[in-house]
């Protein structure tokens, strides 16, 4: 995930009562597991997505997802 390790300061962490919370991302076999259950209707996206746009105004799209405008989540350009 990142090119270089990354430092933290844990004696700062604990000074600032700083919360800290990692992910893992696994890629590819999250994937495998997942495209099954959404095909089979097991598992809805659905709940996501926070915008829609036409494509003629996919610079807005772009701008609301990059900005999170209005809480943006997942957002939608329909063709």
């Amino acid at each position: 995930m990142y090119h270089e390790d990354v430092l933290i300061d844990l004696n700062r962490a604990v000074q600032y009562n700083i919360c800290m919370g990692v992910a893992r991302a696994e890629g590819m076999w999250c994937l495998e597991r997942a495209i099954p259950l959404m095909a089979d209707g097991r598992l809805s996206l659905r709940p996501l997505i926070t915008h829609n746009f036409p494509l003629e105004d996919i610079k807005n799209a772009i701008d609301t997802f990059v900005q999170r405008k209005g809480g943006a989540i997942k957002v939608i350009i329909n063709p």
